[in-house]
């Protein structure tokens, strides 16, 4: 609920535990290439982990880990040749995405309406294994989510979220020296979403259905 919309955040007891795996298929890429078993897939692990406090019946706050974009690229193996097609070597090329996120929810509950804010700070990794050399891309960023929930009546509530745009710059690591002082600019585009939710009172249950929107083209390669 956390990362859907802050001002979801409520918990019914004094204090709160959460552990939550998510499951990603394996995404084709570039398959106008006609390379088959070129794709992106989940690492390991992609989750995440929580605790809770609820200082009174209007404020909650908590602790939260998280794994939310966790991917590598199948490059496969690489075969070097030379000028005359012998085969030189070969090598598992290897690129990994992972972001660690830590956050800070906290929500306000005020008769139908509820605010939430959530503090992000996210380490972003991206890394390469090539046959010569192993380097890595680093870019920590503070961000911010701000939600609103509104109990329409009984049972319905309708929410927004909003994440502002963040811009930095990724500095390059490596084993060998060509890459000293190398930097690259980041885009994390802005991210809106908007849900609305149904409770049926009696039985607990609940039918939510959530949009989120994010300028992904916007990001440079």
């Amino acid at each position: 609920s956390v990362s859907i919309n802050p001002a979801s955040f409520d918990i019914d007891k004094k204090y709160q535990v959460n552990v939550q795996y998510t499951y990603r298929t394996n995404q084709p890429w570039l398959q106008g290439l006609g390379i088959s078993d070129l794709y992106l897939k989940q690492n390991v692990f992609s989750g995440l982990a929580g605790f809770g406090y609820k200082v009174n019946k209007e404020l909650n706050i908590g602790l939260v880990y998280s794994n939310p974009y966790s991917m590598d690229i199948n490059l496969g193996e690489i075969i070097r040749t030379n000028e005359f097609g012998q085969e030189l070597g070969r090598y598992e090329a290897v690129d990994r995405y992972s972001a660690h996120n830590f956050s800070v929810p906290l929500s306000y509950k005020f008769k139908s309406f509820r605010v939430g804010l959530t503090l992000n700070y996210t380490l972003h990794r991206r890394y390469f294994n090539l046959e010569y050399d192993n380097f890595v891309i680093k870019f920590d960023r503070f961000n911010a989510d701000a939600g609103i929930l509104v109990d329409i009546t009984e049972g319905l509530t309708f929410g927004l979220k909003f994440r502002p745009e963040a811009k930095g710059q990724a500095k390059y690591y490596s084993d060998s020296t060509l890459l000293i002082d190398e930097y690259t600019d980041v885009l994390l585009p802005m991210l809106i979403g908007t849900g609305i939710s149904y409770t049926l009172q009696k039985n607990n249950l609940t039918f939510a259905a959530d949009y989120t929107f994010t300028h992904g083209s916007k990001i440079d390669g």
